[in-house]
């Protein structure tokens, strides 16, 4: 029984001993975690100093890249719209059925003034 109250005795003053620490510990927890804080703030201070003008010129550059894309696609756009025919292609039309065909006849424009040798009359 002795060793029981004895045991006893030793837990409730270890017991007490962790109540005491635990107090004492989340004070320094309180007091790290502001502390760590602060240098978030110092350190983010002194990134953004050294950081800003890189993000602004990357920036600045996605910019011109985003500009140059559209010119890109615009000439790209007016070099097709230039390739296309003008005039209709000769050559032949199917009809649906795709057993005959007919083939159009396209004659050169009419010149107003004339080439070549006359013929001997």
């Amino acid at each position: 029984m002795r060793a029981t109250k004895s045991r006893r005795t030793e837990i409730t003053q270890y017991i007490e001993g962790l109540d005491a620490d635990l107090g004492r510990l989340l004070a320094e927890a309180e007091t790290t975690e502001r502390e760590v804080g602060e240098l978030a703030q110092a350190v983010d201070a002194a990134a953004n100093e050294a950081i800003s003008p890189f993000l602004s010129r990357r920036d600045d550059l996605m910019r011109q890249q985003q500009f140059a894309s559209a010119q890109l696609d615009q000439a790209r756009t007016a070099i097709k719209m230039l390739d296309r025919p003008r005039f209709p292609r000769t050559g032949g039309t199917l009809p649906i059925s795709g057993i005959s065909w007919v083939p159009s006849l396209q004659l050169p424009p009419v010149r107003d003034t004339a080439r070549g040798m006359p013929c001997p009359s």
